[in-house]
């Protein structure tokens, strides 16, 4: 989603296609932002993966878009979303609380290969 066409609607399916082989999701968003985290969440990814952290407030801020109040920013409506089952998942709201606690570090850092080499001023 962050790079390319692709969008919310267009994550859908591929996320049903993933689960369907048993296989985790990542979205990669497009930018910080809580109105792409909520929405993106709500389709029940295992994960999210925000681009161009550069500070730990910026950290700070994306993990408050996946934690519900009073801890984070993301709304509930957890009955009519995918990501609960539909509300099927009696302890959805209280284990997705305990999964989005920051770790004391970085789980993952993804530099591309194409922004690599801009770093270091040439192309390929």
């Amino acid at each position: 989603m962050e790079h390319g066409s692709g969008g919310i609607a267009e994550a859908l399916p591929c996320l049903l296609a993933l689960a369907a082989a048993r296989t985790p999701a990542i979205l990669r968003l497009p930018e910080l932002s809580a109105a792409w985290a909520k929405k993106a969440l709500d389709l029940g990814p295992q994960g999210l993966m925000f681009p161009m952290i550069e500070s730990p407030g910026a950290a700070e801020l994306a993990v408050s878009f996946c934690r519900f109040p009073p801890r984070g920013v993301h709304g509930s409506v957890h009955t009519v979303v995918r990501a609960s089952a539909y509300g099927i998942n009696d302890g959805y709201l209280a284990r997705v609380d305990e999964e989005t606690s920051p770790p004391p570090w970085p789980e993952a850092i993804l530099l591309g290969f194409q922004h690599y080499l801009v770093m270091l001023g040439t192309t390929v």
